[in-house]
């Protein structure tokens, strides 16, 4: 019986994503993360931290993906659910709500050594159609990029 080594990696990113103010107008924040992750056969798992939700929860997120060469998808797992207050920027807490995850995918960019591509969260699924059989995904999205630490 053969034992597959785990390779442990550590990697540095960021996601944006859109604020509108009470005046309609748009503000574009970045949120810096630590992402450490184990590697077995090309899937991962691991944590991350980031500066926005690091008081809020306490403690690190757990992480669970893939990725090869060229590709990267993993899922951001937070213990609980969230938002923003509109006015002032606030993280309120839902501890009663389960958060739904964020999904990330992207591309290696062989240039620029880094991985870079686009998270979404699904907020709710809404019925429609006359039989309610079929649904729309309301969702937010955003880009993000992460390198890896020498």
């Amino acid at each position: 019986m053969s034992i597959i080594p785990i390779n442990r990696e550590v990697w540095f990113g960021s996601f944006w994503y859109e604020l509108e103010n009470d005046l309609g107008e748009f503000k574009e924040i970045e949120v810096r993360w630590t992402l450490t992750i184990d590697v077995n056969d090309g899937t991962f798992k691991g944590e991350r931290i980031d500066e926005e939700t690091k008081d809020l929860f306490g403690t690190e997120v757990s992480v669970d993906g893939f990725k090869d060469t060229d590709e990267i998808s993993f899922v951001v797992k937070y213990p609980f659910n969230y938002y923003s207050d509109d006015v002032t920027g606030e993280l309120i807490p839902l501890r009663d709500e389960p958060h739904p995850g964020a999904k990330y995918h992207g591309t290696w960019n062989p240039i620029e050594k880094k991985y870079e591509g686009r998270w979404t969260v699904d907020l709710f699924e809404e019925p429609i159609g006359e039989f309610q059989t079929d649904t729309i995904v309301s969702s937010i999205e955003g880009d993000w990029e992460m390198k890896r630490k020498n």
